[in-house]
C-alpha cells in the first residue's frame, strides 16, 4: 500500500485561535452580565428612592395641609432630599358624615443615580385613601357661664338657633344659655334678669347644668381642658397678648384675624376687646366688649364678661372657666344694649379647623409599576 502521510502542521495555531476566541467571548459575556446586573441594581435603587419619595410626599402633604382645601383637586409640590414630589388631593366622597379623599403622590428621583446618565428620571406613583376628621366641641348652649348670668334689659338675643346658612336643614337649635343651678333642690338656674332674649331649645329659658362654684358639678359638664389651655400647654396660640407688664406680645392686626384666617388669639390677663375678629379667643382674666364690636368663632374666658353696647358674637362663648381651676368667679354682667350672642356651627367649625386630623384608611394604598 502506498505510504499516506498526513501533514498536521498549522493545526495547533488554529486550535489556539479558537481557544482565544472562546475566552474572549466568555470574558465579553462576563462583562455584559456584570454590566446588566449593575444596571438592574442601580435602576432598582433609583426606583426604590422614587418610591420612598412618593411615600414621604404623602406624609409631607398631611403635615402641611391642615384642612380640606376649599377647591379640589389641590396640588402641592415638595422638594425633598433626593428629588421632588407632586401630591394631588382629589375628592372621593364629600358629605356631612363622610369626607373621603384620595392622595396621589408622584415621586421623581433627581439624584441621577441610574446606570445610564441619559436615562429618564426614575418615578413612582403611590395613592392613599384618607379621611378628614373635623374637631368637635361639646356645646351645652350657645353661651355657657360657670358663674351665673345677669341680663340687664329685655333687648338683644341669647340664641341657640344655628345662624349657619349652610348647615344641614332643618337648622339645629341648642339652648341659648346654660348656667349653674342654685342647688340640687331648687333647680332654678343661676340666672337673673329678663328671659325674653333667650331663643333656642328650650325657648325663653336658661338651662341649668349643675351646682355652682369650684366644688359644684357644673364645671364637670364643660369638656374643656382649661388648665392646659390657660397655661398654653394644651395648644399653641397663633397670637399671644400679655396685658400686664412685662409685655410679651400684642393684639393682632385686623388682617391677621379676618378673611380666611381663623387663628387662636391668647390674652393673658384682662382685656377690652380692641377690634372685630374671628377664630378662637382665649382670655385668662376678664373680658369687656363695648360698642359694636363683633367676634366670630369661639370665645373662652376664665373670668367674667361685661358686655355694653350693640356688640355681637356668632359662634359659642364660655365664661367663668377659672372655676375649673378652683377659683371663685363673680357673676356675669351683661349691660344694656341690643347685643347678640348666637350659635353658629359654621364659625365654630372654622375655628376648630386647625385641630382636625387626617386618617389613613386601612388597605387604601396602591402602588404602580416603577418607571425609569
Amino acid at each position: 500500500m502506498p505510504n499516506v502521510r498526513s501533514d498536521r502542521r498549522g493545526a495547533t495555531l488554529i486550535i489556539m485561535m479558537l481557544l482565544i476566541c472562546m475566552m474572549m467571548l466568555a470574558i465579553a459575556g462576563a462583562f455584559m452580565r456584570t454590566s446588566a446586573e449593575r444596571r438592574n441594581a442601580m435602576d432598582a435603587s433609583a426606583q426604590t428612592d422614587a418610591f420612598t419619595l412618593a411615600l414621604d410626599g404623602i406624609d409631607k402633604y398631611i403635615a402641611t395641609v391642615t384642612a380640606v382645601p376649599a377647591s379640589l383637586p389641590d396640588s402641592q409640590t415638595f422638594t425633598l432630599t433626593g428629588g421632588r414630589v407632586v401630591v394631588t388631593l382629589r375628592a372621593m366622597r364629600l358629605s356631612a358624615t363622610d369626607t373621603t379623599l384620595l392622595l396621589i403622590s408622584r415621586g421623581e428621583n433627581t439624584t441621577g443615580n441610574s446606570y445610564a446618565s441619559d436615562a429618564a428620571k426614575a418615578t413612582r406613583t403611590v395613592t392613599q385613601l384618607v379621611r378628614w376628621s373635623a374637631a368637635t366641641m361639646q356645646l351645652p348652649a350657645a353661651f355657657v357661664s360657670l358663674s351665673g348670668f345677669d341680663k340687664n334689659g329685655n333687648s338683644g338675643s341669647l340664641s341657640g338657633v344655628d345662624a349657619c346658612s349652610t348647615a344641614p336643614a332643618p337648622l339645629a337649635s341648642i339652648p341659648g344659655i346654660a348656667v349653674p343651678s342654685i342647688s340640687t333642690i331648687n333647680l332654678a338656674a343661676d340666672y337673673t334678669g329678663f328671659t325674653g332674649p333667650i331663643d333656642g331649645n328650650p325657648d325663653n329659658t336658661p338651662v341649668p347644668i349643675g351646682t355652682p362654684g369650684p366644688t359644684g358639678t357644673a364645671k364637670d359638664s364643660v369638656n374643656i381642658d382649661w388648665a392646659g389651655i390657660s397655661a398654653r400647654t394644651a395648644l399653641t396660640p397663633t397670637y399671644y397678648d400679655k396685658t400686664t407688664s412685662p409685655t410679651s406680645g400684642s393684639w393682632p392686626t385686623s388682617a391677621q384675624i379676618s378673611g380666611t384666617k381663623w387663628p387662636v388669639t391668647f390674652v393673658d390677663g384682662d382685656i377690652t376687646l380692641p377690634s372685630d375678629g374671628q377664630g378662637i379667643l382665649i382670655v385668662t382674666g376678664n373680658l369687656t366688649i363695648s360698642g359694636s364690636t363683633q367676634w366670630d368663632g369661639i370665645v373662652l374666658v376664665g373670668g367674667t364678661l361685661t358686655s355694653n353696647g350693640n356688640n355681637k358674637l356668632y359662634g359659642a362663648m364660655f365664661t367663668g372657666l377659672n372655676v375649673i381651676l378652683g377659683q371663685t368667679v363673680a357673676r356675669q354682667a351683661v349691660g344694656n344694649g341690643n347685643k347678640t350672642f348666637q350659635y353658629n356651627s359654621c364659625d365654630v367649625a372654622k375655628s376648630l379647623t386647625p385641630f382636625g386630623s387626617w386618617t389613613r384608611i386601612g388597605n387604601g394604598r396602591t402602588d404602580n409599576f416603577p418607571v425609569y
